[in-house]
């Protein structure tokens, strides 16, 4: 998909609008290109498993990675947040609550999700 040259400072809600998801992306990768090569690896990998964990998710209208990708670019771009733990705090900010199953893989009886979920995200 090609987008504008001017994406990069294309308001967030013009960016889901216009392009969607794949813009959002873009928007995203733009964004990252600020950071080192190990922290563009984090990140995507955060953002890779937020993609994976709402997979199915919707928010109103649209998948509700949208809502993740604006939020970490609005940290990134207006914030200017560089520190990447706080970032994919902002993309991870859900996944507790809402997967917690999934994060937490096997857990035995009478352990608590949430927790086995908190240390799965602390462990990756």
């Amino acid at each position: 998909m090609d987008f504008p040259p001017y994406l990069g400072s294309m308001p967030m809600h013009a960016i889901t609008e216009i392009h969607g998801e794949p813009g959002l992306l873009e928007r995203f990768r733009l964004e990252i290109r600020a950071f080192d090569e190990t922290a563009q690896e984090r990140l995507t990998a955060a953002l890779d498993l937020a993609a994976e964990l709402h997979r199915a998710d919707r928010r109103v209208r649209e998948p509700y990675l949208n809502h993740l990708l604006r939020v970490a670019i609005r940290m990134m771009h207006h914030y200017q947040v560089r520190d990447v733990d706080v970032i994919v705090a902002g993309l991870l900010h859900d996944t507790v609550e809402d997967h917690p199953a999934e994060l937490a893989g096997d857990v035995a009886a009478g352990d608590d999700l949430t927790s086995a979920a908190l240390a799965t995200l602390a462990a990756r």
